[in-house]
């Protein structure tokens, strides 16, 4: 006969509690190693995916857009005009999503795709906000101000640079594939 250990019921075991109990799993498959990387990276993966979550449902679908469109266009307004290409690396969006969500922004009348005059072959294309695709990107981020703010709430000023500061090191460091 087997057995099973009994599922507490929704709701019994919070985030902390959760953390831990997968910690302690990691420790037994892995006893010779350190598990802080581990809880790094899934505690960056839960809260990213929250937030993603929560912007998802709370303002990128009422608006009709997604994750990626918001990117583009933040990407837009930062950099100025530039390439699918650079945008699919600024955005961490795929080139293929980049092309899809590219002809949305076009068919919308947010972005232009243009052809640069010093490109003797035609085939680098630079895109550029329009108007619209500034003025949407400004509203979407107006949305998204109090959603950020409840977010870092938990932390105070310094804690937030703290934590921006060690983001920004993770994420600048050299790519290890």
């Amino acid at each position: 006969m087997t057995t099973t250990a009994t599922v507490p019921p929704t709701g019994t075991i919070d985030e902390i509690a959760y953390q831990e109990k997968a910690n302690e799993l990691y420790a037994r498959l892995f006893p010779d190693l350190d598990s802080e990387p581990y809880l790094l990276g899934m505690a960056l993966q839960r809260v990213a995916a929250r937030m993603r979550l929560e912007m998802d449902t709370e303002i990128y679908q009422p608006a009709g857009v997604s994750i990626a469109h918001v990117r583009i266009l933040i990407a837009l307004a930062a950099v100025g005009p530039t390439t699918p290409t650079e945008l699919a690396r600024f955005t961490q969006v795929s080139p293929s999503s980049v092309s899809s969500v590219l002809r949305t922004l076009r068919k919308n009348g947010h972005v232009v795709v243009e052809n640069p005059d010093d490109d003797s072959d035609g085939r680098v294309k630079k895109v550029r906000l329009l108007p619209a695709g500034q003025a949407a990107m400004e509203s979407t981020m107006s949305q998204m101000r109090e959603l950020e703010e409840n977010w870092a709430s938990p932390l105070n000023s310094r804690e937030r640079q703290t934590l921006l500061h060690l983001l920004r090191r993770m994420a600048s460091a050299p790519d290890r594939s």
